[in-house]
């Protein structure tokens, strides 16, 4: 009955198990060194056992000895290839769909499902299909959603990007789901589920569309919300922004029921008159009155761009003049004033400087139009030296460059009661009825006459015969010192006399 057991045992599984094991496949071709080597070596065993008992029969003793030695040396060889070199490799078993291992003992199935679904078990577990990973590829890569198949991205993240990094405008800080700075903090227009797509006040987003006129911009930063140049100091305080809310009826956006110009926004600045460059900085000459001024008449202002070591966008350097043929320099407040080959070999200036050594200097006050105050009419420059104008028709000025006002009964247009707009010019306009420097020479004799140079003559103390001491005595002017800078360029009548038709005191 032993035996009987002990034979079934050994049977039994070459019935009820498959066996694909041979002898060709499973040791010859795994062991085709292995098998050539003994192959020979036996044959060489046999091959000299029968030449030694053959040598042996003949009495030839020497051969004998000799085919003896080199069959026991053939099959010590064998025995040394065979056990320690190339020892026998027999394959192991492939293993059933799903597991692996040297014993088939590890598994790529989960929940009734090889690698998820997602993959193929291979030797050495689960083989992913692309953009899943795991050891059972029940994860994505980067940060697709699994919940997709891996064909999405979770919120926040950009499929463009292979869900490597966060959509244009998400903060990274917050695992991509709140929108940078520079967005509009409004959940109607920005959210987590919408997505950043609408910039706040004086931002605006740079496009790769060449009919926007941003793609400098989108090389520099992207299709991002990007500030408007000198933010919050916006264009300098010289010029409007074109930012994504600036209200526009070509826009291309709704926002609180105004068309604005949404993505059609480029961001540069128009600057006000007399400045130029993305941040609108000052045109060289320019005055800050008179557009004339910019270049010194003589040229016209550029904006100079670089690209910067290997940078894909131009970057701004700065501002030049492209002066008339013959004149320079191309920079500075002296642009384009000089004629001639250097600025050390000037052959003549342009009005508001003279010629000394060789070169144009600027006149009193300025160059061009400043020169002298030249610009209202105030004087003229002759070698560096300025001729004031002194009418009391036409206004009186004096001082090295013309800029200061004759004397008392004149006052600065800007700073009176007759300035219709902050850049009134500073010309200096005579009193009614002025007619010399004197308290009395003016307002008909019978009142004073308030401007700006009397009232700080008048807080530095004055003198006997105009002083404030004197007008409060002999107007009885009940106001107080401060109320008086709002009549500039009035009279104020002697007690006992008013004003007529003509401003004077009657």
């Amino acid at each position: 009955m032993q035996l009987l057991a002990t034979i079934l045992v050994i049977v039994a599984p070459f019935i009820t198990e498959g066996n694909d094991l041979s002898i060709i496949n499973t040791i010859v071709n795994n062991n085709m060194m292995s098998f050539a080597s003994s192959t020979f070596l036996l044959l060489l065993i046999g091959i000299t056992s029968a030449m030694a008992v053959q040598s042996r029969k003949e009495g030839d003793n020497l051969m004998h000895i000799i085919y003896w030695v080199i069959s026991v040396a053939a099959f010590i060889t064998y025995l040394v290839v065979i056990i320690i070199l190339i020892p026998i490799n027999v394959a192991s078993c492939d293993c059933k769909e799903g597991f692996f291992g040297a014993s088939c003992q590890l598994t790529c199935v989960i929940e009734d499902s090889i690698c998820s679904g997602h993959g193929t078990c291979s030797s050495i577990g689960c083989s992913c299909d692309n953009r899943f990973r795991g050891e059972l590829c029940n994860n994505c890569v980067n940060q697709f959603n699994y919940e997709t198949n891996c064909t999405a991205c979770n919120t926040g993240y950009s499929l463009n990007l292979e869900c490597t990094t966060c959509q244009a405008g998400r903060d990274p800080s917050t695992d991509c789901i709140d929108c940078i700075d520079g967005y509009l903090d409004d959940p109607n227009y920005n959210s987590a589920d919408i997505g950043c797509l609408v910039c706040k006040d004086n931002y605006y987003r740079p496009t790769s569309n060449p009919l926007v006129g941003s793609y400098n911009k989108f090389l520099e930063f992207g299709d991002v919300c990007t500030a408007c140049e000198g933010y919050p100091n916006v264009c300098s305080g010289h010029g409007t922004c074109a930012h994504f809310l600036s209200e526009n009826e070509a826009g291309g956006f709704q926002y609180e029921n105004k068309t604005v110009l949404g993505q059609l926004a480029d961001g540069e600045c128009t600057c006000d008159v007399g400045y130029a460059g993305p941040n609108c900085i000052r045109a060289h000459a320019f005055d800050l009155d008179n557009s004339e001024s910019i270049c010194n008449g003589h040229g016209d202002i550029l904006e100079v761009y670089d690209q910067i070591g290997n940078n894909i966008f131009e970057t701004f350097q700065y501002l030049e003049c492209q002066c008339d043929d013959g004149y320079l320099p191309s920079t500075g407040d002296d642009a384009c004033s000089c004629l001639g080959t250097s600025t050390t070999t000037c052959q003549a200036c342009i009005f508001g400087y003279y010629l000394e050594n060789n070169e144009c200097k600027a006149c009193p006050g300025g160059g061009f139009l400043k020169a002298c105050n030249a610009d209202i009419g105030a004087g003229v420059c002759d070698a560096g030296t300025c001729t004031c104008l002194q009418s009391y028709i036409r206004g009186a000025y004096k001082g090295d460059s013309c800029e200061e006002c004759m004397n008392n009964n004149f006052y600065k247009i800007k700073n009176s009661v007759y300035a219709e707009q902050e850049a009134e010019p500073e010309r200096c306009q005579a009193c009614p009825g002025a007619t010399g420097p004197a308290a009395n020479d003016a307002c008909g004799g019978h009142g004073f006459c308030i401007t700006d140079t009397r009232l700080v003559f008048w807080d530095q103390g004055g003198e006997s015969s105009d002083s404030l001491t004197l007008f409060q005595g002999l107007t009885n002017y009940a106001g107080t010192r401060s109320d008086l800078d709002q009549l500039v360029g009035t009279c104020v009548c002697h007690e006992g006399y008013s004003l007529n038709m003509f401003g004077l005191c009657s």
